[in-house]
């Protein structure tokens, strides 16, 4: 039986990467979700406060997302300010956690996130409450973003679209599914493994004819092969093709049924955590 390759959802950033520049392969797997968000310090020091009290814990799910490219966490400096002077020493306080701990751990979290020095302290507003989430609204305008991560109802009473930790739950389960989804039809198994091969036995059967093929003609092939094994209507011609290149890949099919359908699963995971995701949003 064919082992669960492992994938994690870190490599769906570079997974992103190389569908931009395979349009063919693109337009045949679909983009791969993306949103820009902006954080607020509430949702940021709990995230410190989890790890602080949780030394196992190596990423957070906002760390872990943002690494995925799922999404893309801007801040306004305003947040370092905030996090520094108020924020930190409120939650160590609070959480009975040292604050040197926590100050630690900011200054390595904060490498995640695109500053923007645009909003550095709030501005005089006709609204009455806290005048602290003002920059992280400002910055949602002006960034079209989709939303702040943030627990502070006001972010709405100030015109912001705010998500919580909900939103970022489904985000996860989109990256991890999607991951492997995407992974298994071009990064480690197809590609590698499958479409390389069946490249290979082409060109080979294309006798002294493949050593006059450009490279670009090689590339072609080989992309095509690719999209052919992860397209599902292709699989009986694709079938077929083994059969006619020898036992070797024939037998191999029903191990690559079973990828292709481990695949197919995790998309629909990604698919279906993406609609909630994007629920949140709306």
């Amino acid at each position: 039986m064919t082992e669960k390759p492992l994938i994690t959802s870190d490599a769906l950033a570079a997974l992103r990467g190389f569908l931009e520049q395979s349009p063919e392969l693109e337009k045949h797997l679909g983009r791969i979700a993306h949103f820009v968000v902006v954080l607020d310090a509430n949702m940021a020091v709990g995230d410190l406060l989890h790890k602080a009290k949780n030394p196992g814990v190596k990423q957070t799910k906002i760390e872990e997302i943002t690494k995925s490219s799922v999404i893309t966490l801007y801040a306004p400096t305003w947040l370092d300010k905030e996090m520094m002077s108020s924020t930190i020493p409120q939650a160590a306080k609070k959480g009975k956690v040292s604050e040197e701990r926590l100050f630690a751990l900011w200054a390595d979290y904060k490498q995640i996130i695109v500053w923007n020095d645009n909003y550095t302290i709030p501005e005089q507003t006709a609204f009455r409450g806290d005048e602290k989430d003002i920059p992280y609204v400002a910055l949602q305008k002006s960034l079209k973003a989709a939303a702040i991560l943030s627990r502070d109802s006001d972010i709405e009473k100030l015109g912001g679209k705010r998500v919580d930790f909900e939103f970022i739950i489904h985000a996860q389960q989109y990256a991890r599914s999607k991951a492997i989804s995407v992974g298994l039809k071009i990064r480690g198994v197809f590609v590698g493994n499958i479409a390389v091969n069946l490249f290979i036995q082409i060109l080979r059967g294309l006798g002294s004819l493949a050593g006059r093929l450009p490279d670009w003609t090689k590339l072609t092939v080989l992309i095509l092969a690719v999209i052919a094994v992860v397209h599902p209507k292709s699989r009986a011609w694709i079938m077929d093709c083994l059969h006619g290149l020898g036992g070797l890949f024939a037998s191999a099919w029903p191990e690559i049924e079973k990828l292709i359908d481990e695949a197919s699963t995790n998309q629909v995971e990604a698919d279906a955590a993406l609609v909630e995701a994007e629920k949140l949003l709306s």
